[in-house]
């Protein structure tokens, strides 16, 4: 399964979630997880509307 990713909101590069799930998989059950971002050094709180998977950009 791909990794799930979110976008920095400082560098707008991507940060891995951590979280591996299937891309037909419906995100919308997940909320308030945070992620330390690794560019930016700060935790990154998101919902399941802000994962993407980077073959998909």
């Amino acid at each position: 399964m791909p990794m799930l990713y979110i976008k920095c909101p400082k560098t707008g590069k991507p940060v891995p979630t951590g979280m591996n799930v299937s891309k037909g998989m419906d995100l919308s059950g997940f909320s308030n997880n945070g992620v330390n971002c690794p560019h930016c050094n700060q935790i990154h709180y998101w919902n399941g509307r802000d994962g993407f998977f980077l073959d998909d950009k």
